[in-house]
């Protein structure tokens, strides 16, 4: 019976001691990617490949992050990138960009790295095409994802599979 009571109490203890990651961080740590290991990313990080948009249908949804989806806000879904990371995403086509916040999971085609709203696809003239050649830029990732990985390195190119 003692024994069992100072079980019970050494992992409680050991529950309230460790830290608890805050609700951006849990959401991002949930996702499991098939047994892949996440990569590790960067400021300054530049990620080329194809970009897509997603728009109405999706209006007022929640996405992976939690919030509520707007067609016409800056913001944009990558498979792996932390929730919460400022992108700059380059039309390579016409050189025009737009600053992007990641908020969901995607793009469900493995032909495509990243989805854009309706709104960050009509500041980069894309709206019409509907699919474009980006480059994507890391300008800021979150303050949680910064203090696991410190970061002390010149800019680096990522390569796409």
């Amino acid at each position: 019976m003692k024994a069992r009571f100072f079980a019970m109490m050494l992992l409680l203890t050991f529950f309230l001691c460790v830290p608890q990651a805050d609700a951006q961080e849990h959401r991002q740590l949930r996702i499991l990617l098939h047994g892949e290991r996440l990569p590790v990313y960067h400021e300054r990080d530049v990620i080329n490949g194809m970009a897509s948009w997603y728009g109405e249908r999706r209006h007022g949804n929640n996405t992976a992050s939690g919030e509520r989806f707007h067609y016409l806000a800056l913001t944009a879904a990558h498979r792996t990138l932390p929730f919460g990371t400022v992108v700059r995403v380059t039309n390579l086509k016409n050189k025009k960009s737009v600053n992007v916040r990641i908020t969901d999971r995607g793009p469900l085609s493995p032909r495509f790295m990243i989805d854009i709203s309706k709104g960050a696809a009509q500041a980069i003239n894309m709206v019409r095409a509907g699919i474009a050649p980006v480059s994507a830029e890391i300008l800021e990732l979150p303050a949680w994802y910064r203090k696991r990985h410190p970061s002390n390195h010149p800019a680096r190119r990522v390569k796409r599979k």
